[in-house]
């Protein structure tokens, strides 16, 4: 009896604090990929994309 305590102690123990830095590092690692960029940049694919949008537009609007 003694030792099915001790293992539900553990796991209770165990169980969040590997959820906890599950989380944790899936956090850390959107940061580190996030933070690689400049917010310019995000503004020049907008733009690009838009630009792409616009010509293409444009050339089916005379045909």
């Amino acid at each position: 009896m003694k030792k099915n305590l001790v293992t539900i102690v553990l796991m209770a123990g165990g169980l969040p604090a590997v959820f906890f830095l599950t989380f944790h590092l899936h956090q850390t690692s959107k940061e580190k990929v996030l933070s690689q960029f400049k917010p310019v940049q995000y503004l020049f694919k907008l733009m690009n994309i838009f630009a792409y949008k616009h010509e293409k537009s444009k050339l089916t609007h005379f045909y």
